[in-house]
């Protein structure tokens, strides 16, 4: 069945879902047990939960609040990961902490560093100088199933900081849930392979540990959602696949999650009147609505309007799938995206390589902030106004003057002119240009393009 996220907002360090859509309880009728008896859970499983709670820790964080003498306090989860101290915790409940406090299940605190963290995943590995620990065992096999018994661990609402972690039971309702990559945009956090329990969770829970029956941790709680029509409870965790596993250990050893950048906006779906442009006999595949300047895409000769129907011979059915391969992918590596569109009127497929560039968070600020700047087409250009932060990645000194051509359209005075995207214009005639402004009042006195006065900025300036 479909699922369509609408979300909602942060609260208390653990991101709240609100889910427009959920999976119908008749086809999951034995499946999910919708009314807990908490008395047969604990019957079944408290051994199990009390004995894995002893990894589990409650993490308390302290950030400055810009206010002078105002200092704010967060409340989290973790839990132990191996016998020499390494706590495994959600990235937004340590994000921006000047001070983290652990405190484990015999109560006994400590302070704590950060090891590694990486936003992107929403993971952070911490350091406490203990002894006589009792970390998680690792499942020995990650095969899931909907239906499976699991216990979610941690400190809610910062009830767990006395050392006594909080335990819930329920079952697995489903896996490989993805959740909207708005959700945390100003972190630029990405959620792709959850898996979404009816074990109930509250704010606070993040980063505590969600094990099975057996008492080995699969997942660490992320998220919590609310079904619109039904008001039922979920909780969503970061399972712990091969994968999640070996980016812990690299965060482990302080090292950096470089996360490949493509640069390309890409529509929720591939439209009917794409569908109808391209004669594409089913709606699937990535549907490229904008390519940001100086981006890998830009330089590949990717165009908005296209659609990737492949990367590295992995067929793309919708964005999420293009994402998370990408998602996954190391900076410099070069990939290959194979893809339909429109020339002269017919259908045209495509191949084209992309050197994937480091994904950063002030880089996507600033692609964000310049596509929303007003532009004006000229000549076959389209113009913006040149940011700090583009005259920054161009390397160029801050009080450059000039307008940005973003974008030259094939076979326009323009570039016939020699004008390409990334050039910036100075002049035109013997008239200054500083800013949009300058441009749109001198341009109308031309009805031919004028001489232009441009920069010319190499791809590798970008």
């Amino acid at each position: 069945m479909a699922q369509q996220g609408r979300y909602t907002n942060v609260l208390a360090g653990l991101l709240f879902v609100s889910l427009t859509a959920i999976v119908s309880w008749q086809v999951w009728q034995g499946v999910v047990q919708t009314r807990r008896d908490e008395a047969f859970w604990r019957g079944q499983f408290g051994l199990v939960a009390e004995e894995a709670a002893q990894a589990v820790v409650a993490i308390e964080t302290e950030l400055g609040s810009g206010l002078r003498g105002v200092v704010v306090k967060n409340s989290g989860s973790g839990f132990v990961m191996d016998a020499a101290g390494h706590i495994v915790t959600n990235e937004h409940v340590v994000h921006r902490a000047e001070r983290i406090l652990v405190t484990l299940a015999d109560r006994r605190q400590y302070a704590a560093k950060v090891m590694g963290r990486d936003a992107r995943s929403d993971i952070a590995v911490l350091k406490i100088e203990a002894e006589d620990l009792k970390p998680l065992i690792r499942a020995k096999d990650d095969r899931l199933a909907p239906g499976d018994v699991v216990i979610a661990l941690g400190n809610p609402l910062g009830t767990g900081s006395d050392g006594r972690a909080v335990a819930t039971f329920g079952r697995i309702v489903r896996l490989n849930q993805k959740l909207s990559s708005n959700l945390d945009s100003a972190n630029d956090r990405y959620y792709d392979d959850l898996i979404q329990t009816d074990a109930i969770t509250l704010p606070g829970s993040s980063g505590g540990a969600l094990v099975n029956e057996q008492g080995e941790v699969i997942g660490i709680n992320t998220a919590v959602g609310t079904g619109v029509q039904t008001g039922q409870q979920f909780g969503f965790a970061i399972r712990l696949d091969e994968t999640i596993w070996e980016k812990i250990g690299q965060l482990r050893t302080g090292a950096d999650l470089l996360h490949g950048f493509l640069g390309v906006e890409l529509a929720e779906s591939v439209d009917e009147a794409t569908q109808e442009r391209l004669g594409l006999k089913e709606l699937s595949g990535a549907l490229v609505t904008s390519v940001l300047l100086g981006t890998p895409a830009e330089k590949a000769g990717l165009v908005a309007g296209d659609v990737i129907r492949h990367v590295d011979g992995q067929r793309v059915y919708s964005r999420d799938d293009l994402m998370s391969y990408l998602n996954e992918q190391p900076p410099r590596r070069v990939v290959r995206l194979d893809l339909l569109r429109e020339a002269a009127g017919e259908q045209k497929e495509v191949s084209v390589e992309a050197q994937l560039v480091a994904r950063r968070v002030r880089d996507l600020e600033g692609w964000a902030e310049e596509a929303q700047q007003r532009s004006i087409l000229a000549w076959g250009m389209e113009l913006k106004p040149l940011t700090a932060w583009r005259k920054a990645k161009m390397k160029l000194h801050p009080r450059q003057k000039g307008v940005l051509v973003y974008a030259v359209r094939a076979d326009s005075p323009a570039a016939r002119f020699g004008v390409k995207a990334g050039d910036i214009v100075t002049r035109i005639e013997k008239y200054p240009v500083d800013k949009l402004h300058d441009f749109a009042i001198v341009a109308q006195n031309y009805q031919e393009m004028p001489y232009l006065q441009v920069r010319p900025t190499e791809a590798q300036d970008w």
